[in-house]
């Protein structure tokens, strides 16, 4: 168990590593002058020269990826060009929003889920059972933001119970958190009905009804246990994807979170900016998939010796 841990915390700095030389070498070999990228054309020489100051320009690639590197461990992320902010004050501004609109998306759609994939086995034969089979498929096929747009529609400018956009407070995520939710509830319920159709033919669940339990512990105690592995890990998944990339539901919805932000980044060719998203967007990706590795060989003993 311990060599399990301890190659998995290795990978996770050598994945970083990488990731920070991919980042870096990646923006510094945009086509044409950064600094006139940034300032355009227009820009006076003196500027120019301030600006290829401020990002290093004069030094080579090598020496600049290490100074950045050095100061990205320390906390220090330099400064926006946009905003002339600091971008660890903007991006802490910023990841709340992301960070909350993945998470009540995510267990929304395993709220969702998991009652509709145990409702497809258990009543596979019966018209609901099929019902669930057939909007589990429409969920997957329909685009988020055509779900979004309608749910502006009808919540916001029908019924007027929740904001058409922008951020101020939870209720404001209610109708974004939902466009994300009910793509990944019908993946997650297709992953339930799978996970359950596997173990039910098991010698243990053979042994737990002849035991005389209840159909309902069977299902939730037994089956839905060792059945529900793969959706933990895929509901893992798609938190890390959320987390970097709403940036079109935060458009509709005219969110202020991480996406926004690195949206902006990249069309004003912000360069730190962009740096510090993307490396902290990369990081906790990492974190998290750690964090689900970890709690998995805990319900799976089985993944300790792979």
């Amino acid at each position: 168990m311990r060599r399990y841990v301890v190659r998995k915390i290795v990978s996770f700095v050598i994945t970083a590593w990488i990731i920070s030389i991919i980042t870096f070498g990646a923006l510094q070999v945009l086509p044409g002058d950064p600094a006139t990228l940034v300032l355009g054309t227009e820009a006076s020489p003196e500027a120019l020269a301030s600006l290829r100051t401020q990002l290093g320009l004069e030094q080579p690639a090598v020496v600049r990826y290490g100074q950045w590197l050095v100061r990205f461990v320390q906390g220090e992320l330099g400064e926006s060009i946009r905003y002339s902010m600091p971008v660890g004050q903007l991006i802490g501004d910023a990841v709340p929003i992301t960070l909350l609109l993945a998470v009540m998306a995510v267990m929304g759609a395993l709220f969702i889920a998991i009652p509709l994939g145990i409702t497809s086995v258990t009543r596979e034969r019966r018209w609901w059972g099929r019902t669930v089979l057939v909007f589990s498929q429409i969920g997957m096929a329909v685009p988020q933001f055509w779900i979004g747009i309608l749910l502006i529609q009808f919540f916001a400018v029908q019924i007027r119970a929740f904001p058409a956009g922008g951020y101020d407070g939870l209720m404001s995520l209610v109708l974004p958190a939902l466009t994300l939710c009910l793509p990944r509830a019908a993946v997650l319920t297709r992953m339930v009905r799978a996970g359950l159709l596997n173990v039910l033919d098991k010698e243990y669940i053979r042994t737990a009804r002849a035991k005389g339990l209840s159909e309902k512990t069977v299902l939730y105690k037994h089956a839905l246990a060792n059945g529900a592995v793969g959706v933990f890990t895929i509901a893992g998944i798609q938190l890390t994807q959320l987390f970097a990339g709403t940036i079109v539901i935060e458009q509709v919805f005219g969110l202020p979170g991480l996406g926004q932000l690195l949206l902006t980044g990249v069309l004003q060719r912000d360069l730190p900016l962009v740096q510090g998203v993307v490396m902290l967007s990369a990081l906790f990706i990492l974190f998290v998939n750690l964090v689900f590795d970890l709690i998995l060989m805990l319900l799976d003993p089985r993944v300790r010796f792979e």
